[in-house]
């Protein structure tokens, strides 16, 4: 391959890796946006994001306790 050629394929694949970046930090800025957007939707349902895994584990029992409370409800001889 000649000089000419060499560097021709390195400003294209430049041009590609330019054209990748300007792509990647785009994705990047909407996701960033999309983090503060969760973040705000979070706070206005009244949970501090700095404790999502305790609310969910709060929220799991709460439905297991329903569940089970629905349960006793059901009589037996219905379920059979």
């Amino acid at each position: 391959m000649s000089i000419s050629n060499e560097i021709n394929k390195l400003k294209k694949d430049l041009e590609k890796l330019q054209a990748d970046r300007y792509k990647a930090e785009a994705k990047m800025d909407s996701l960033k946006q999309q983090k503060e957007d969760l973040l705000k939707e979070i706070q206005e349902m009244g949970v501090d994001p700095d404790n999502l895994d305790e609310e969910i584990k709060r929220l799991e029992k709460e439905v297991s306790n329903l569940i089970a409370e629905v349960k006793k409800m059901i009589p037996e001889d219905l379920v059979r």
